[in-house]
């Protein structure tokens, strides 16, 4: 079963500076282990989980869940995989939760060691979470634009400046095999209302 999703995005190109916001996605955290009180056990911080609306029943249920606790909003559909430094740290964030990876050759090797998994595919990654879940982030340089054309640089959330340093899930697949494919609005220029910024 396939379920798509509109993700929109706006990926400016040609911006000097955005706003941070722009930038990235508000951190992660390494570890979140709440009780029923949103309390995390290993900490002592709230987090506060709310189920925002959902749809469907069953195997092929859709729901939007907004997280809030110390990094910040979250959301059970955003993710990103950001590359670091010289590309050889990568750092996949999904809701709450965030894994690191290191290069070694031509694997990615898990900081945690809990069975999540990263691999290179054409035009971006796959990861395997330790619970089963695959997420296939794609490069906004391979993305189709609105003009056809690929800008030089990029501004958007967890993407920065570099379209070919990080990844925006377009495919999800649960545990049960319920797939979710995202098609994202990429646009090439930032606009308000008709007029171009």
């Amino acid at each position: 079963m396939k379920n798509i999703l509109l993700a929109s995005t706006i990926l400016c190109a040609g911006l000097s500076s955005p706003s941070l916001a722009q930038q990235t996605a508000a951190p992660t955290e390494n570890w979140v282990a709440t009780d029923e009180n949103g309390v995390d056990l290993a900490n002592g911080r709230y987090y506060l989980d709310i189920v925002e609306g959902s749809i469907g029943s069953g195997d092929g249920a859709l729901s939007l869940v907004r997280y809030y606790g110390q990094a910040g909003l979250q959301d059970n559909w955003s993710g990103t995989l950001q590359l670091w430094g010289t590309g050889q740290t990568a750092v996949v964030s999904l809701g709450k939760i965030s894994e690191k990876f290191t290069k070694s050759g031509s694997t990615w090797i898990s900081a945690k060691a809990n069975g999540g998994n990263l691999t290179d595919i054409p035009g971006g990654w796959l990861y395997r979470s330790s619970d089963g879940i695959a997420i296939k982030y794609q490069k906004p340089s391979t993305m189709t634009y609105d003009s056809g054309s690929i800008p030089v640089s990029y501004g958007g959330p967890g993407c920065s400046q570099d379209g070919n340093r990080c990844g925006l899930p377009v495919e999800v697949t649960a545990p049960n095999g319920v797939v979710y494919e995202m098609v994202w609005d990429v646009r090439l220029h930032c606009t308000s209302g008709d007029n171009r910024l």
